[in-house]
């Protein structure tokens, strides 16, 4: 008997061995799925860390540069401006003692939230009223050029010196929402 005794002993170690190395090797390989689970998650983590710190770093310098931003919105002319902006060209000629008259507007499309403005002006006066109108168009406050110009006089007497012109003008605008 002490012989059957030991087989089922024997039998129940060697079942209770099996037993627990299936466990283990069960429990070893669900670690490993929950270790990779883990790393995902950290991953996951940091990223969203990182994209945090980001945006509140742009955020920061989108504050500290609103001052500068607006400014420089200052140098180019606002899409919805431009109707203000051919007024004022006229007044100012008035004011110089030119008649000056859209002849053409047109709008070239450009790089995303900007566009080129070309504007074509024809002008009569004097020959002074005309030339400080020249300046006034080179110095304007906006991302401007004059492309051409044609001046010529069209009549002289005794009494007036007239002059005729046609001046070119480029102007930069910017698309407002």
């Amino acid at each position: 008997m002490t012989i059957n005794t030991t087989k089922i002993i024997a039998i129940i170690s060697a079942t209770v061995f099996f037993a627990s190395a299936a466990l283990f090797v069960g429990f070893f390989f669900v670690t490993i799925g929950l270790g990779e689970d883990v790393r995902i998650k950290q991953s996951e983590r940091a990223q969203t860390e990182a994209h945090a710190s980001e945006l509140s770093t742009l955020v920061q310098l989108v504050e500290t540069t609103t001052e500068e931003r607006s400014t420089l919105q200052t140098y180019f002319l606002a899409e919805g401006d431009v109707i203000k902006f051919l007024e004022l060209i006229e007044s100012v000629g008035r004011e110089q003692g030119a008649t000056l008259i859209t002849k053409s507007l047109t709008v070239t499309e450009s790089n995303g939230d900007f566009s080129e403005l070309h504007v074509v002006v024809s002008a009569s006066g004097t020959y002074e009223s005309l030339e400080h109108v020249l300046r006034i168009f080179e110095s304007l406050p906006y991302q401007s050029y004059v492309n051409n110009i044609t001046m010529s006089r069209s009549g002289s007497t005794d009494e007036t010196d007239e002059w005729s012109g046609t001046f070119d003008v480029r102007i930069t605008t910017y698309k407002t929402l």
